[in-house]
């Protein structure tokens, strides 16, 4: 039995009087492509922010005196932040909208990220950071909320894991920068790393700005029907169909109250209603375990590196290659009919769990590398795969309340688990097993869990109330 209330699959070829028959009758064109373009750019702003980090931190380290524990001050500190952020947002973004709320969470990581940059001690960095944590788990509830909510069925699950491809182009060029930037301006190379990677935020607020339509389905959720049958015909528009159904259809979709979405935002807990009890709770098992590993291995992967490979810049960057088919191969799987959503999430956790394992056994020249590039391309989409799953599972009105407590939740254990990298790093060196040994078991908990979720959402319409 299925623990949440699904609409029916979308079987028959005449568009339906339901946003989903209206959307997949307008296709995925142009609008679509735009939509995609600006939740691109804002996942590479994100890849950029989580990434620049951990390629600084050794520059860090060498010029401020920071050990491995002390570097994870930085990462603990900004998971506060990202757990206030991400509330604060997640409210915006149910009550307020997908647009103007899009802008201040990133003008909010464009504006700070730079002014990191010119940090002259290592506390003033960590505080700037700390800002500009604020805006990242409000560009990411943003991100797929805006984007879910204009994808047809048909191409929603590809198109919401492709995102990944974008970020991870993001992560690869960052890495490229710093094999380039850091050892060749030696002082203020991290400096240029940090400047480069705050600017393309900037360019998302300015995109945002130019491309102000709101989400028809959070419009509807609204109750503003009229506002909605605007966007809707705008979006028909774009992609060169007309739109055969008039207002008076569209005023007949249900929608919830002001009033009941601002309860949906201020009350985290509407995820933990009973109908939805049993796939929160093993999301939350899930979505905790992965990040927290996943973030870790970005985090100290690189100063591991540095103890087994005389580049390890080089070695990080051909790692971050890894993701892009890594990527590839899960926005072909995801949409197969006998794959779908959980079996994609299963294949690429298994291997997750064997890559770390080898990695604990065999350490040298040879296998460092591949092995780093094998990390990178079984964790990395798993990312974009749950936040895919989160956004299809939940309705409309709470769409952005439940992206935000995910995101939230991973973000206050993320508070604590930087430490016991932080230690595990510096112990490496005595034991060199054990901090690949860690994640395994986190990614085998992950693989376990995931036998909790019933709800396949492949080819399952959204719930729009």
């Amino acid at each position: 039995m299925d623990d949440g209330p699904r609409q029916q699959k979308q079987r028959s070829p005449t568009p339906e009087v339901s946003l989903d028959g209206i959307i997949s009758h307008i296709g995925f064109g142009p609008y679509q492509v735009i939509a995609f373009l600006l939740a691109g750019l804002t996942a590479l702003a994100f890849g950029l922010e989580i990434t620049v980090f951990s390629l600084v931190a050794e520059s860090l380290q060498s010029q401020w005196g920071v050990n491995g524990v002390k570097l994870a001050i930085l990462p603990s500190v900004t998971g506060i932040s990202n757990i206030i952020g991400g509330v604060f947002f997640g409210y915006l973004c149910d009550t307020y909208g997908r647009v103007w709320p899009y802008v201040l969470a990133m003008m909010n990581i464009a504006v700070f990220s730079l002014a990191s940059a010119f940090s002259p001690d290592y506390v003033t960095f960590v505080c700037l950071r700390f800002v500009v944590s604020f805006g990242v788990t409000g560009s990411v509830v943003l991100l797929f909320a805006a984007l879910t909510e204009v994808l047809p069925v048909l191409n929603r699950g590809k198109v919401l894991v492709l995102i990944m491809l974008v970020e991870s182009l993001g992560i690869c060029a960052t890495g490229g920068l710093a094999w380039w930037l850091i050892p060749r301006y030696h002082t203020n190379g991290w400096r240029y790393l940090v400047i480069a990677t705050s600017l393309p935020s900037f360019f998302v607020v300015g995109f945002r700005i130019a491309f102000p339509f709101e989400s028809p389905r959070y419009l509807v959720a609204r109750g503003d029907h009229k506002r909605a049958y605007k966007v809707l015909r705008r979006m028909a528009h774009f992609n060169g169909k007309d739109l055969p159904f008039p207002l008076s259809s569209i005023e007949t979709l249900p929608s919830s109250t002001t009033r009941s979405l601002k309860t949906s935002c201020l009350k985290l807990g509407s995820v933990f209603k009973k109908v939805y009890l049993r796939t929160t709770v093993s999301l939350s098992i899930i979505f905790v375990a992965h990040t927290v590993a996943y973030y870790s291995l970005a985090l100290f992967t690189p100063t591991i590196l540095g103890d087994l490979v005389q580049n390890s810049y080089f070695t990080v960057f051909v790692g971050y290659l890894g993701q892009i088919p890594g990527v590839i191969l899960m926005s072909i799987i995801v949409e197969w009919k006998h794959v779908g959503r959980l079996n994609s999430m299963r294949f690429f956790i298994c291997l997750a769990v064997a890559t770390l394992v080898l990695f604990a056994l065999i350490q040298n020249s040879v296998s460092v590398p591949v092995l780093t590039i094998l990390i990178n391309f079984s964790t990395v989409p798993l990312t974009a795969l749950m936040l895919s799953y989160m956004s299809e599972y939940y309705p409309t009105s709470t769409r952005g309340s439940a992206l935000a407590y995910f995101s939230n939740l991973s973000a206050f254990f993320g508070i604590f688990f930087p430490y016991l990298a932080g230690y595990a790093t510096d112990v490496f060196g005595q034991f060199p097993w054990l901090f690949p040994s860690i994640w395994a078991v986190f990614y085998l908990v992950v693989l376990l869990v995931t036998f909790c979720l019933k709800q396949e959402t492949l080819m399952v319409n959204l719930l729009d109330q």
